[in-house]
């Protein structure tokens, strides 16, 4: 009996921490999601400022550079979750770095007034080559991390109902028990009113 509740006990607390994981899971994999768009931003923002020179395309590219440090940041201290992140992650990073630098360097052409320079470091393709592994490496990694995260939700689901069966179990073996209890209770009342009748007669 204690065993059945001690088992549906443990059930609970294993699919508690099953919880716990699916949702810094899905918090991991909006940080993925967080990270390529940032870096999007940042270079929506340089394209935008070497083709017309306006200052206010910067905003976007500062504050996608910014962003993006910062998703990453973030999404170092939870690379323990899925181990294809913690695998691409280094490769992101130094992909990011390259991306980064590239742009820089094709906005401080342009600032100096250098157009032809600034289009000539782009046609080199040094940022494209970069972009297209960060979206490679980004993109292995949210396809396992999904799939990783089905098999987990899905023995989640079935911890869940082997938790409900044995808290059934415990219920109906506690209410036989009671039963138990209650007949033997029953008998012993009987019994001793049955002697004291025939003790006062």
């Amino acid at each position: 009996y204690i065993g059945v509740w001690s088992f549906a006990a443990w059930s609970l607390v294993r699919w508690g921490r099953d919880i716990d994981w699916v949702v810094r899971a899905n918090q991991s994999l909006a940080q993925i999601e967080r990270v390529l768009s940032s870096v999007e931003n940042a270079e929506t923002g340089q394209r935008g400022y070497l083709l017309t020179g306006k200052p206010g395309y910067l905003t976007d590219y500062q504050l996608g550079v910014r962003d993006t440090k910062r998703f990453l940041t973030e999404l170092r201290s939870t690379q323990d979750i899925f181990p294809s992140l913690h695998t691409h992650l280094d490769l992101i990073e130094e992909q990011v770095r390259i991306k980064f630098s590239e742009m820089a360097e094709t906005i401080e052409a342009r600032r100096a007034g250098d157009f032809e320079g600034a289009r000539k470091k782009v046609l080199v393709g040094k940022g494209k080559a970069a972009m297209d592994k960060i979206r490679m490496a980004i993109n292995e990694t949210r396809r396992d991390s999904y799939q990783l995260l089905e098999n987990r939700s899905e023995q989640q689901r079935q911890r869940a109902r082997e938790a409900q069966w044995r808290l059934l179990c415990g219920a109906i073996l506690s209410l036989i028990l009671a039963r138990l209890a209650w007949s033997r209770l029953y008998q012993a009342v009987q019994s001793r009113e049955v002697t004291q009748t025939a003790l006062e007669k």
